[in-house]
């Protein structure tokens, strides 16, 4: 504790942060962020052990279209 580590991170805002909070962490995978100033922070520390991109994106659509409308596009 009080110790800081550098480190990099992806801010993703939108309605709520709670409610995208919540999707993330219960989703598959399960990711676990952050909330600071009204965004969700994903820390590359704790989503890199994911093991690759394609399961963090999946999941990350998942969190942000829980209808199931392919709104987010993979660039």
């Amino acid at each position: 504790p009080g110790t800081v580590i550098p480190s990099i991170a992806l801010r993703i805002s939108g309605p709520s942060a709670q409610q995208l909070a919540q999707r993330l962490r219960t989703g598959y995978p399960p990711v676990i962020g952050r909330i600071e100033s009204k965004a969700v922070l994903l820390d590359a520390r704790t989503v890199v052990p994911l093991g690759n991109g394609p399961a963090l994106v999946k999941a990350l659509k998942s969190a942000l279209n829980p209808a199931g409308h392919d709104t987010v596009s993979e660039r």
